[in-house]
């Protein structure tokens, strides 16, 4: 256990005093806390509250997570590869002894050593982890171990007590994209009870609690070296920027000078670090969230939008890379796009006043006529203007009356490609993968917008995990009603998808095509599983 010490007099803390408070959290097994678990916290200097917190959280992970290694799974296969060949070739004749010892291989990485689930209540101890730290923490353990289920419920309980920015956004980000829908009831339930403990609504909670990085209004921090005081600047790369006291960018802060006290400077480079970090987990999970805005062409009052989004030190630099449009009701008032001084401009450089009681949406080719977007285009050229995601794309697609009837999308149906490159490309859009069948076999990729509740069903000639770089195709593209089965449930028509949903996720099936080898018409004798 790390050394913690008492708030009030800094006296250390006598470890088996730790120890039985890990006993008692063990015992009552509530992860997210309880009032007489956080008193004790309360009792302990904060930096030391978060380090036995971290220390707490890695642990549990690192207990819970043990697999056999490479190595191991080699020699599992080599043992038992010569008589499960024979068994299985009685079943089926063309199968090789390669890949007889391949799935055995697979089987055994992808088994579990034991589970710390019983010891969930010791998370309790994790509740004063600052965001930015457990954070990529639980991000990681979401992602290499999506099939522990009630592990990351437990894990994400700890995010509660906190009501830390950080947290709140994974919350938020976990119950509108993630691959197990328990995972997402238990993260939009743990967010609506955040929402409530600050009487907010859960769109409300997702815009008012987006960390800032420790940065002001105009998008600087400063940092206090003791006789020298460094800016932290957001640039145009929205990545921190050093200024020294004379104005000039620099690549880091400075070593203390002789006989200066270093502990200031220590501290600034503390500061620094732990500001990079939020900085960057703030500008992946916002673009997320504002594409998946215009996907479902959320709406925001214009006053909430000016305060909560435009004003924001980061976001309000996302929102200068895109274009928006103020509607009154069904009827567009104008298109737009904010500058750096916080003023709106149309595509010909003329001023833009936003109503107090319009709404705000992102704008979409499938939302504006042809010359409009084309306009938009040049504008954003000419300005060299980097967009965070394509809005006003010239090739969107444009589905035919007899198209929308369909329920499914199959225009790039054989199309080769590597499985790793797949993955790739999926997950770069936000896909997850799909439900995992018997003997690790999987056959889709998953967008899930819990908002509008469906999910968009992204199908393969399959794959097995762990994964193995092999040849695949693209078979077809369908929207399901989030919570259906995939195998169970009809397709939705394509007439009733949101138009700037369907043609995003239809130019996510042409993208990925593109991405490898083109149309085979032999393809399904080149793929391994279909």
């Amino acid at each position: 256990l790390p050394r913690v010490r008492w708030r009030a007099d800094g006296r250390p803390v006598d470890p088996k005093i730790v120890t039985w408070w890990l006993v008692i959290a063990c015992q009552l097994k509530r992860p997210g806390g309880t009032a007489l678990l956080e008193r004790y916290l309360d009792l302990l200097k904060p930096e030391d509250a978060a380090a036995l917190g971290r220390f707490v959280l890695q642990a549990f992970m690192a207990q819970d997570s043990r697999r056999p290694s490479l190595d191991e799974a080699n020699a599992y296969a080599e043992a038992y590869v010569e008589s499960s060949y024979r068994s299985w070739k009685k079943w089926a004749p063309g199968i090789t002894e390669e890949q007889v010892f391949n799935t055995l291989k697979r089987e055994k990485l992808s088994e579990y050593f034991g589970s710390a689930i019983k010891e969930k209540g010791i998370l309790a101890l994790a509740t004063r982890v600052p965001g930015r730290d457990a954070v990529p923490l639980l991000q990681a353990f979401m992602r290499d171990h999506y099939l522990r289920r009630a592990q990351i419920e437990a894990l994400l309980e700890t995010l509660v007590p906190a009501n830390d920015m950080a947290g709140t956004q994974l919350l938020l980000a976990t119950a509108q994209r993630y691959r197990n829908k328990a995972v997402q009831d238990k993260a939009r339930d743990l967010a609506t009870r955040i929402a409530e403990l600050n009487g907010w609504t859960p769109d409300q909670l997702a815009d008012r609690t987006i960390p800032a990085a420790g940065l002001d209004d105009s998008g600087e921090r400063e940092l206090d070296c003791g006789t020298r005081r460094f800016t932290a600047r957001l640039d145009e790369a929205l990545t921190l920027s050093l200024v020294n006291p004379d104005g000039k960018v620099v690549k880091a802060l400075p070593a203390p000078r002789k006989g200066e006290d270093p502990g200031p400077i220590k501290a600034a480079k503390k500061q620094l670090a732990e500001a990079r970090k939020e900085l960057k987990t703030v500008v992946t999970l916002q673009t997320q969230r504002l594409h998946e805005a215009l996907c479902t062409g959320r709406r925001w009052p214009a006053a909430d939008w000016r305060r909560y989004l435009l004003a924001h030190p980061i976001v309000g630099r996302l929102c200068q890379r895109l274009v928006w449009l103020a509607m009154a009701e069904d009827r567009l008032l104008s298109v737009f796009r904010p500058l750096e001084d916080g003023s709106l401009s149309d595509s010909q450089d003329r001023a833009v006043e936003l109503p107090q009681d319009a709404e705000v949406l992102l704008a979409h080719s499938a939302l504006l006529p042809e010359g409009d977007a084309a306009a938009w285009r040049r504008h954003l050229a000419d300005y060299e203007v980097v967009t965070l995601f394509p809005q006003l794309a010239e090739t969107h697609v444009s589905p035919t009356p007899a198209q929308l009837e369909a329920t499914r999308i199959d225009d790039r149906r054989g199309y080769l490609l590597d499985a790793f490159t797949l993955r790739g490309k999926a997950g770069k859009l936000g896909y997850k993968r799909g439900e995992v069948m018997d003997a690790g076999y999987f056959d889709f990729y998953e967008l899930a917008f819990p908002g509008l509740g469906i999910h968009v069903s992204l199908a393969f000639s399959g794959n097995f995990v762990p994964e193995e770089n092999v040849p695949v195709a693209l078979t077809e593209l369908t929207f399901l009603k989030t919570g259906k089965n995939r195998y169970a449930s009809k397709p939705l028509p394509l007439k009733e998808v949101p138009p700037v949903l369907l043609s995003e996720a239809w130019g996510h099936y042409h993208s990925i095509a593109e991405a490898g080898s083109g149309f085979d018409p032999e393809w399904e004798t080149k793929v391994q599983c279909w």
